[in-house]
């Protein structure tokens, strides 16, 4: 039995075949949902609580394989930093297989097709997604900060003595007066709280 993880490619029929019990395949996402390459990011920048992991077979097509089990996870905060969602997604389905295997082995669990009419997907993720508009809606923009953790993290452009300076937003909360930015790293240097990034006479373009 094969059983793939965060793979994204799509596997031969000839190499399909060759396991007894199939070949699974374990996708962070409630399927037929959040079908794609990134399930976690794009379910917290929809601020979508409804998550979960997916088994299914691996068919020739990407995540459309009929579903072997499905587990619901809870997030214990929210929005939650993307790289703690995708540690907790890893341990929960890990619990799911362990769970699952010895039955679907044995022929007592039947999988069941998706329903292909109600799939969602996810768009693909590129660098320049993580630009933020600090004049949008604060909630809007930490949802962004949180799921662009890592990859392809979040700036935006500031202006100090008369330069155009790229700066990292690693970290924010919401206040009740808008995004509260706690720390950054503009280009060149390393990060620091914005407090101090602001006394440099720093501002937002």
């Amino acid at each position: 039995m094969y059983i793939v993880v965060d793979y994204g490619k799509i596997l031969p029929k000839a190499l399909l075949d060759i396991p007894k019990c199939g070949s699974l395949n374990v996708h962070f996402s409630l399927l037929p949902r959040y079908r794609g390459a990134s399930p976690i990011r794009s379910a917290i920048l929809n601020d979508d609580r409804n998550i979960g992991t997916s088994i299914i077979l691996l068919v020739e097509k990407l995540d459309e394989g009929p579903v072997v089990a499905q587990k619901k996870i809870m997030s214990p905060t929210w929005p939650p930093r993307a790289a703690e969602l995708e540690d907790l997604f890893i341990r929960e389905s890990g619990r799911l297989l362990v769970q699952i295997l010895p039955e679907w082995v044995a022929g007592r669990i039947e999988a069941r097709e998706q329903n292909h009419d109600i799939a969602t997907y996810c768009e693909k993720i590129e660098k320049k997604d993580g630009l933020l508009d600090l004049s949008d809606d604060a909630y809007k923009n930490l949802l962004k900060i949180r799921a662009y953790e890592g990859w392809p993290g979040t700036y935006a452009f500031f202006e100090r003595n008369g330069k155009h300076i790229r700066v990292q937003i690693l970290d924010a909360h919401v206040e009740s007066e808008g995004l509260a930015i706690d720390k950054v790293k503009p280009e060149g240097r390393k990060e620091m709280p914005y407090a101090d990034f602001l006394r440099s006479g720093a501002r937002a373009r």
